[in-house]
């Protein structure tokens, strides 16, 4: 099992044969979706080995397929980034060439988004346990509940979900017919999308802003009636809080943070990174099936609270 905390060296282009032969590659910026031309290359990646408690060691892995990039396409990224790592499904997925160099016993891809800059979060790749706290610790992957996940053949790197409807206070939101059906309903996992993207036939009913000096507040954030995300293939309701279905637009106005995706958008939900901070999320390819735990902030933590000191 390893924790991800990456540190990158660019090594120079891939060698092939006898000679060097420079690849050309097209590297995207996933926020904004500029494209540039780049090389590909082999990058060294180090990570951190765990037990699910704490780092136990250093790990180097050689040769991680990657690209060059210019500066130009990371303005829009944290000062501290580097690039950004891509964890779609794929042969070219990092969680898969980690899988196959350090021959991992499951294809299994974890992470944990903080709701704030000034906590790490974690990835981890390969099997658990994935130990949090306080107050005590305990394994996140033992807080679960599983649906299936779904290929999209338009988009065959994506994690694609089934829903049966959405709820709001337990109650059925009205949407057109077919609105979620295999086809046209397509839902998507997408830690690049800010907030969680709706087709527009989706969107109508979250159309809503709230005078946030009116509203309560709870540990899990604004008191408003939860948003159920109803599984079609098991696994009961992903209910969504306050703490990831209001955003604050505004000094004393708070709006559901859905975004319009016009009648164009690819999915008819794409779940995107506000909707999963402080959700443990694990992405599990041999079981063709994601596990999502829900709001951590019920039970007194937050993605922030991995152990990241070695003993």
């Amino acid at each position: 099992m390893l924790l991800r905390r990456v540190r990158r060296r660019r090594i120079g282009p891939a060698k092939f044969r006898d000679g060097q032969c420079t690849c050309t590659a097209r590297p995207t910026n996933p926020l904004t979706g500029e494209r540039a031309v780049g090389d590909l290359t082999l990058t060294d990646v180090a990570t951190n080995a765990t037990d699910g408690k704490t780092p136990t060691a250093e790990v180097t892995v050689h040769g991680v397929v990657s690209s060059c990039a210019p500066d130009s396409l990371l303005r829009s990224f944290p000062s501290a980034a580097a690039g950004d790592a891509g964890l779609g499904r794929g042969s070219l997925g990092l969680q898969d060439q980690l899988h196959t160099k350090l021959s991992l016993t499951k294809r299994q891809l974890a992470i944990c988004l903080p709701s704030t800059a000034a906590a790490p979060g974690a990835a981890f790749f390969g099997s658990g346990p994935y130990g949090l706290m306080p107050p005590t610790q305990f394994d996140a992957g033992a807080a679960l509940s599983y649906t299936d996940l779904v290929r999209d053949p338009r988009r065959p790197a994506a994690y694609g979900i089934r829903l049966c409807g959405i709820a709001v206070n337990q109650e059925a939101v009205p949407l057109p017919a077919g609105a979620l059906a295999r086809g046209s309903g397509d839902v998507t996992l997408d830690t690049a999308l800010p907030y969680t993207v709706l087709r527009r036939d989706v969107y109508r009913p979250f159309e809503l802003c709230f005078d946030s000096g009116a509203l309560g507040f709870t540990r899990v954030g604004y008191a408003v009636a939860p948003v159920d995300l109803m599984m079609a293939r098991g696994g009961g309701n992903w209910t969504v809080f306050g703490a990831n279905s209001l955003a604050q637009v505004a000094p004393g106005t708070a709006c559901l943070a859905f975004v319009d995706g016009g009648w164009a958008a690819l999915s008819a939900v794409a779940v995107g990174g506000f909707q999963m901070e402080n959700n443990f999320l694990l992405f599990d390819e041999d079981a063709s099936s994601l596990g999502f735990s829900g709001t951590l902030l019920f039970i007194r933590t937050t993605c922030g609270n991995f152990n990241f000191s070695r003993s």
